[in-house]
């Protein structure tokens, strides 16, 4: 654990580690048995969140589609809090 967070890229400011603060080859591991096509749909999720600064409402109006249909494919997807939230200074 000590070598994980000496191997951080940057100081993690708020105190709380994020999932987009670890290694890529961490970032894989809880979702990596979903088809192409799911891997595709997440990352142009997590693309659109980011466009919408972590706004869902706004995320889910880029993507075309319903909130709910965006909380349920989030659900469906492994798109969790951490990968959801803004990164300090922003």
């Amino acid at each position: 654990m000590a070598q994980l967070l000496t191997a951080l890229p940057q100081p993690v400011r708020s105190g709380l580690i994020q999932t987009k603060d670890l290694p890529a080859d961490m970032h894989q591991t809880s979702w990596s048995s979903l088809s192409r096509y799911e891997q595709a749909e997440r990352e142009t999720i997590k693309g659109a969140l980011r466009e919408a600064d972590g706004n869902k409402a706004r995320a889910a109006k880029i993507l075309g589609i319903g909130r709910t249909t965006l909380y349920r494919k989030m659900r469906a997807l492994k798109i969790d809090a951490e990968e959801r939230m803004i990164a300090p200074g922003r």
